[in-house]
């Protein structure tokens, strides 16, 4: 993983409780998605601009 999208993905994990599970996905149209077990919301981040 990228310097760049590890620091994408830890930005995350700060924004939202210690006791979540991440699922990261990657999708062929450049979005990093961060998907949380214990929720609905998505967090989205344009790969394009790293």
């Amino acid at each position: 993983m990228t310097n760049c999208l590890w620091q994408a993905y830890e930005n995350a994990k700060r924004s939202v409780t210690c006791d979540v599970l991440f699922l990261l996905e990657f999708h062929i149209n450049n979005t990093l998605v961060v998907r949380s077990k214990n929720s609905t919301r998505n967090l989205l981040f344009n790969t394009v601009s790293f």
